[in-house]
């Protein structure tokens, strides 16, 4: 799994370019290796390329029902 930065046009005599992320998985197909789209991530992918990697590695994790690592807790306010 990988997430990837896609140019797309909003209208065809428009010289201004949008991207668009999306979250991709390579899979096999007989003897070939095909792309698919998992999941549009939009315009508005805030997330630093350096972490892409590992956003994708959790997303493929969850996906297997693989144990996190780390749990995340929910933060409490202490009782009086």
């Amino acid at each position: 799994m990988y997430i990837i930065k896609t140019i797309s046009k909003s209208k065809k005599d428009s010289t201004q370019n949008y991207y668009t992320y999306r979250l991709m998985e390579s899979i096999r197909v007989g003897k070939k290796v095909k792309k698919r789209t998992l999941l549009n991530l939009g315009s508005d992918f805030n997330v630093e390329q350096e972490d892409w990697a590992t956003l994708s590695k959790r997303v493929d994790e969850i996906i297997k029902q693989a144990p996190s690592l780390f749990t995340l807790g929910v933060c409490r306010s202490p009782k009086i």
